[in-house]
C-alpha cells in the first residue's frame, strides 16, 4: 500500500510546519501499514470500520494523548484526499475522542516534609537560605513563584505575615518565621551583590546576589 500511497502522502506532508510533519509522517506509514497488513490496496477502498480496528491496536499500545495525535493527523490527511477529489468523504470523522485523564499533584506527608527540612538544615546551615525557603513554602502554602519574587518589603515577619499581590498570607509556624529571621541576620548580608531587594539570592558564580529561579528551588525540593 504504501508504494502506490506514498504520492499523495508527500504532498500532503510538504505543506505541514516542519514540527508536524515527521511524527505525522510516522502515523501515517503506520496506518498504511496496518492497511496493508489487512488487505487494503488503495486509499480510496478504505471504511471507518478499518479505521476503528486500526485505533483498537493503537489503544493497546499508546495513551490516550498519543491516540489521540495519531487520530488528528489520519483525520487531517483524509481531509486532504478528499480535497484532491481521492475519496467522497472522510472516513476518519468516525475516530473517536480519547478521554485525557489529568493526574491530581502529589502532595507531601508531614513525615516526608520534615525530611525534607532536616536535609536542608544538614545541608545548608552555613547560611540558612534553603531551610528559610522550606520552612516559608511549607508554613505559607505560597506558589514556588511568589516565593522567589518576594522582595525586602513584603515581609512583616513581627505581624507573622507576608504580603502578596493577592492580599496577606498568615506564616503558619513559628519556627518558620525564626528561621527566615535567622537567614535574613546571618545568611543573606553574606549573598547581597549590589542594591538588590530580593529575599532569597543566588550564591552560584553566575547568580550571586541575584534571585532564584523557579526550577533551581524545585531542585530542592
Amino acid at each position: 500500500m504504501q508504494a502506490f500511497g506514498k504520492g499523495y502522502m508527500v504532498r500532503f506532508l510538504e505543506n505541514l510546519p516542519t514540527n508536524t510533519r515527521a511524527a505525522y509522517q510516522t502515523d501515517l506509514t503506520q496506518l498504511g501499514l496496518f492497511l496493508d497488513g489487512i488487505g487494503f490496496t488503495s486509499w480510496d477502498a478504505v471504511n471507518p470500520s478499518a479505521l476503528l480496528q486500526h485505533s483498537a491496536e493503537l489503544g493497546k499500545q499508546y495513551p490516550p494523548g498519543t491516540q489521540n495525535r495519531k487520530f488528528a493527523a489520519i483525520r487531517s490527511f483524509f481531509n486532504y484526499l478528499k480535497g484532491e477529489g481521492v475519496i467522497d468523504y472522510n472516513p476518519a470523522e468516525s475516530l473517536p475522542y480519547q478521554k485525557v485523564v489529568k493526574r491530581l499533584p502529589q502532595f507531601l506527608t508531614s513525615e516526608e516534609v520534615g525530611t525534607l527540612l532536616n536535609e536542608a538544615y544538614t545541608n545548608d546551615a552555613s547560611t540558612l537560605r534553603d531551610p528559610a525557603i522550606l520552612e516559608l513554602l511549607y508554613a505559607t502554602g505560597i506558589k514556588v513563584g511568589e516565593l522567589v519574587s518576594l522582595d525586602m518589603n513584603q515581609l512583616r515577619l513581627g505581624e507573622g505575615h507576608i504580603f502578596l499581590k493577592r492580599g496577606l498570607v498568615d506564616i503558619q509556624s513559628p519556627k518558620a518565621i525564626e528561621t527566615v529571621k535567622g537567614y535574613l541576620d546571618i545568611g543573606r548580608p553574606s549573598l547581597v551583590k549590589g542594591e538588590t531587594e530580593a529575599v532569597f539570592l543566588g550564591r552560584s558564580y553566575n547568580n550571586r546576589g541575584g534571585k532564584l529561579s523557579r526550577q533551581w528551588v524545585w531542585g530542592i525540593i
